[in-house]
């Protein structure tokens, strides 16, 4: 799992940091068909946001009892 995410700095994610432990618990091959779903496929317009990176945010948002603003600038 750490290893699946494209590092633009090189180097690779811990397996041991608690948020990679923590994604790892999430079924995200059952998640992402249904997340995929709720999106119209369009050529225009802003992309989805990753099925990883909108619950994670939240997630995160929640765990350290971030603000909104916190959590998009943290």
């Amino acid at each position: 799992m750490p290893g699946d995410f494209f590092l633009p700095f090189g180097g690779k994610l811990n397996p041991e940091n608690r948020w990679c432990k923590l994604a790892q618990l999430i079924p995200w091959a059952k998640v992402d068909p249904k997340y995929a779903k709720s999106f119209k496929k369009s050529i225009r317009g802003q992309q989805a946001v990753s099925i990883r990176m909108a619950p994670g945010a939240l997630i995160i948002q929640e765990r350290l009892q971030f603000s909104d603003r916190e959590t998009v600038d943290n």
